[in-house]
């Protein structure tokens, strides 16, 4: 019979395991997806920067995130980002590959992307820490605070 202290510490390490998993699966072969870029916290009342760059912009509609996915990596990766609940958040994609992006969120969403550019709109109606992540890459891209 195995110690109740042994499976305490086997049960926390699989938690730990899930954890660091997250929601999608990761080939051998893409390891270079998941670099980490230090997070930055842009509130969605202040970001302002040209079209184009990997970090979010403010239009009249609210929070735009634009993501890039090329050479087998995202861009932005582990950034912060601000929201309101009910604010207008838009995700501008540009991929040269297909994935699938999934919002941690309540509900969940899922957004299928394909090779070129494209854009999403969403909004959260929870407050809380939502996630962003890629399926087929692997690698959480962004995370929102969605404040009440």
């Amino acid at each position: 019979m195995t110690p109740p202290r042994t499976l305490t510490v086997l049960a926390l390490g699989l938690a730990g395991i899930l954890t660091l998993t997250g929601c999608g699966s990761q080939s051998a072969g893409s390891a270079s997806a998941v670099e980490t870029e230090p997070p930055a916290s842009v509130s969605s009342a202040t970001a302002a920067t040209p079209s184009g760059s990997a970090t979010p912009t403010l239009d009249a509609e609210g929070l735009v995130i634009v993501v890039s996915i090329a050479g087998g990596k995202i861009r932005p990766l582990g950034k912060a980002y601000d929201a309101e609940v009910g604010e207008t958040i838009t995700l501008d994609v540009t991929s040269d590959t297909d994935d699938e992006l999934h919002l941690h969120a309540e509900p969940e969403q899922t957004f299928a992307v394909t090779k070129g550019t494209r854009s999403f709109t969403f909004e959260v109606d929870v407050p809380g820490s939502v996630s962003l992540e890629s399926h087929h890459l692997g690698g959480t891209i962004a995370t929102i605070d969605v404040r009440p």
